[in-house]
């Protein structure tokens, strides 16, 4: 894996309509699938689809394959504990961005037991694809507080899974799963053009709900914001670490081996990366 500069989006994109609008009125499950499209439409990591897509792998299959693909991804990372670090945050996040993604951009939350979550395996061993077939989608006065409801249910047994299975943490990985689903919303609302003042704001309560939910403290990540000539961005400062430096022969918390979003990193210099990553993808556009 190179080092890379990890910006808060997940490893492209949701397939239906892209570009529907939600429009009041529509049944829950068609206004959550719009909505799906409409970040789909966004991202340029990770595919992610309503349904269930042929050839697609069940994440509870997923999980119980975790100890073989460790072996894999340590051979090609070359550092065990990191293979193993990110392999949990992939795995465990794929719950919370299929629910709580579409929940902070307003859709209903699908409601468990009968939600089917899927993932496709790029060839160098993350996710390029995760969908999820929702069959109860219900409007609830409070979202928020239902998709977080629904996020522990879904995500606590493939934490209690990873940690046994894998040489990882639960806290570890309950802090990836809040890192990876803040640092995603801010992303596809970055790309959208969407307020991120609100989008922070939402990502928090959800957060809350979670954390009420955890017999343990949640590691959360913090705010930061990112002068540049476009404005100010929103991006996080994650408050768990990939551990991605410990395959690196010389790491250099100024550079390499340090995400720049890492907790780990050094300030300056992360401001200084994302700064640039900024201005580069707009002088692209």
């Amino acid at each position: 894996m190179a080092a890379h500069v990890d910006t808060g989006a997940a490893p492209k994109s949701v397939g239906t309509s892209a570009g529907a609008s939600v429009r009041p009125g529509e049944e829950p499950l068609a206004r959550f699938a719009q909505v799906m499209a409409e970040l789909d439409a966004a991202s340029g990591y990770v595919e992610l689809r309503v349904g269930t897509p042929p050839g697609w792998q069940p994440l509870t299959a997923a999980v119980v394959a975790a100890p073989a693909w460790l072996d894999e991804l340590t051979v090609r990372i070359g550092e065990r504990r990191a293979a193993a670090a990110a392999l949990a945050a992939w795995l465990a996040q794929v719950p919370a961005l299929l629910v709580g993604l579409p929940a902070l951009a307003g859709a209903p939350p699908p409601v468990p037991p009968l939600v089917d979550l899927t993932v496709r395996r790029h060839a160098d061993g993350w996710f390029d694809g995760l969908a999820i077939a929702p069959r109860n989608v219900v409007d609830v006065e409070d979202g928020l507080e239902a998709a977080a409801a629904t996020i522990h249910e879904l995500t606590a047994p493939v934490v209690a899974a990873l940690s046994r299975s894998l040489p990882v943490g639960a806290s570890a990985i309950w802090g990836a799963v809040a890192d990876g689903l803040a640092g995603q919303a801010l992303y596809l609302d970055r790309e959208r053009g969407a307020d991120t003042d609100r989008t922070w704001s939402r990502t928090q309560r959800l957060l809350d709900g979670l954390e009420r939910r955890l017999a343990r403290r949640l590691v959360r990540p913090r705010l930061l914001l990112v002068p540049w000539t476009g404005g100010v961005a929103h991006h996080v400062v994650r408050g768990s670490c990939c551990l991605y430096y410990r395959a690196c022969d010389a790491p250099d918390p100024r550079g390499e081996g340090y995400c720049a979003t890492c907790p780990l990193r050094d300030p300056d210099s992360r401001l200084r990366r994302l700064r640039d990553h900024l201005e580069a993808e707009a002088a692209r556009h």
